[in-house]
């Protein structure tokens, strides 16, 4: 469970936020893994009534080389329902890359 409280100056521009998220790890194999992930956040805005619903997805998938070393690939999506339709939106990343990991 995540929440915030937001203090802001102007007051008009302050939000808070509560929510939760949920993460997952399988290793498929002895060299490939993955991550699934998703989080729900409720954000509420002071000017103007403003609500969000906000939704994440997540999906990593790494390929070990060593055990220090590995090949990480993700892709991201988001929903954002809100009351004004504006701010009401869906986006889809990806992206890759090579990480180092030190293990004692």
């Amino acid at each position: 469970m995540i929440g915030s409280a937001g203090i802001s100056d102007p007051f008009s521009e302050q939000r808070d936020q509560i929510g939760f998220a949920v993460g997952y790890h399988l290793q498929l194999a002895r060299q490939l893994g993955t991550d699934l992930g998703y989080r729900l956040s409720g954000y509420f805005y002071n000017k103007g009534g403003r609500d969000d619903l906000n939704q994440v997805f997540s999906l990593g998938l790494h390929y070990y080389i060593t055990p220090w070393a590995s090949v990480d690939s993700f892709l991201t999506g988001a929903v954002n329902s809100s009351n004004r339709s504006a701010f009401s939106y869906d986006v889809l990343s990806t992206g890759g890359g090579a990480g180092l990991t030190v293990r004692f």
